[in-house]
C-alpha cells in the first residue's frame, strides 16, 4: 500500500484486510505476513523486512512489534 493516499487510519484498513495475512509491524505500516522475504536485524534491537522479491521494498518494524512478528512466522 505504500504510496497510496487514504484518509482512513491503519487500523480502519486492517479491520478490512483478511484476519492473519496482515499485521502492524510498526505505527505506520502494515505488512503481509506471507510476502515477507528476509528479516534484517538493525540497531536496538528492532528489525527492518524486506517485502516481496528481490529488490523489494524495505520496511521497519518497531521493537514493540518484533516479539509478535517472530512468534508469527514461528521464529
Amino acid at each position: 500500500l505504500e504510496g497510496t493516499s487514504s484518509r482512513r487510519s491503519l487500523d480502519e484498513l486492517q479491520t478490512e484486510l483478511p484476519a492473519g495475512m496482515f499485521m502492524r509491524v510498526h505505527r505506520a505500516y502494515l505488512a503481509n505476513v506471507y510476502r515477507i522475504r528476509e528479516i534484517i536485524p538493525w540497531e536496538n534491537n528492532s528489525y527492518r523486512v524486506r517485502m516481496g522479491s528481490d529488490g523489494g521494498p524495505v520496511i521497519p518494524v518497531s521493537r514493540a512489534n518484533a516479539r509478535e512478528l517472530k512468534r508469527r512466522l514461528n521464529l
